[in-house]
């Protein structure tokens, strides 16, 4: 859609969505009810996600890049934490406890989103360069608005600086103009390995990622045989524990994401490798955004996004499957799956350190 309708409309009408499902769901009455609103908020979520990333890549210098997407998944790890504690507030555990005022509470982000998004948000200057032909004025203005914000001693773009950046644009815009929000054309051409392969990736990311935090309290329950913590107590430590060593993670990628040793591709793959292995060990022991062009960033995001949300569904099925290899069973699909991950980033053929897209 925002390929298509463009980034802030796009952001603005997921966020009305995302608030009024979240919202009304506080009051649901009956089963089909709260899942048709829990499946509207699902989608809204699914149309929130990519953007961030998006946006990110089209305003962000290419060298403050990979950082800056770092510092956005510190606030998702955030997030979430902040959700634990709503939830040690309200629950008394997973099964009971005052479940309305935890969704009424986060609920409440989505209607602050939709209000920073219509005060302060602008049209990404790149998209209206890339994807439109009408109202490149603004480009100007936001351009300058944005110069401004950034250093008060800011320059105004220079005339010469304005027609070259019509001239870039209007063959950024001929050159993308038949693929602008085309699904088919991910699935084409020298893009069509890109997309396989961060399929794959991206519903790695989601099959591990809900695996671990879904699966951990089942399993440290279960290690919990002796009543020796409160039961509740260890449900909500394990999705803690999965959401708060994201931090040190996010961390190590900040350190290398930028590096020239490393890079977006090879941070990725030894990530997935080490993921692989680590959750291979825990079975043993028994006790983005930059790779595709404007014209086709945010649906490329928007379909492996929901590829990701796929991984989600099957993860619980999958995991609970592998219990029969015992109580850590789960974390050898989870291993097996962040391997073959690590192949898909290891045959991706460059790396987007240096993208210019």
């Amino acid at each position: 859609m925002s390929d298509k309708y463009g980034r802030k409309r796009t952001m603005i009408w997921a966020s009305i969505l995302q608030f009024i499902a979240g919202f009304f769901s506080v009051f649901s009455q009956n089963y089909y009810q709260f899942l048709i609103l829990r499946c509207l908020f699902g989608f809204s979520n699914g149309l929130v996600s990519p953007l961030t990333s998006c946006y990110t890549t089209e305003i962000v210098p290419e060298s403050k890049r990979g950082k800056f997407f770092i510092h956005l998944n510190n606030i998702f790890a955030l997030g979430e934490i902040v959700v634990i504690l709503l939830a040690i507030l309200f629950l008394d555990n997973l099964e009971e406890g005052n479940w309305r005022a935890l969704l009424f509470c986060t609920s409440m982000p989505a209607l602050a989103a939709l209000y920073f998004s219509f005060k302060y948000l602008i049209e990404s200057p790149r998209y209206r360069l890339c994807c439109t032909n009408n109202k490149l004025y603004q480009v100007f203005q936001e351009l300058n608005h944005m110069g401004y914000l950034n250093n008060a001693n800011f320059l105004e773009l220079k005339d010469i600086e304005k027609e070259q950046l019509l001239v870039w644009g209007e063959a950024s815009y001929q050159r993308q103009k038949d693929k602008i929000g085309s699904i088919r054309e991910l699935f084409k051409g020298e893009d069509l390995p890109i997309t396989l392969n961060l399929m794959v990736m991206w519903f790695s990311i989601s099959f591990v990622y809900y695996g671990v935090m879904l699966m951990l309290p089942i399993i440290l329950i279960q290690y919990n045989d002796k009543n020796e913590l409160d039961y509740s107590f260890v449900q909500f430590l394990g999705i803690f524990l999965s959401s708060f060593v994201e931090f040190p993670s996010n961390l190590a990628a900040y350190f290398t994401i930028d590096n020239p040793k490393y890079g977006r591709k090879k941070s990725m793959f030894y990530s997935y490798l080490l993921c692989s292995l680590l959750c291979f060990i825990v079975f043993l022991t028994q006790t983005d955004a930059e790779v595709y062009i404007t014209a086709l960033r945010t649906t490329g995001l928007g379909l492996n996004s929901a590829v990701s949300r796929i991984g989600g569904i099957l993860m619980p099925w999958i995991s609970f499957y592998f219990f029969k290899f015992g109580n850590a069973g789960p974390f050898l699909g989870f291993s097996i799956v962040s391997g073959l991950s690590a192949l898909c980033t290891y045959i991706i053929k460059f790396d987007t350190s240096n993208s210019k897209f």
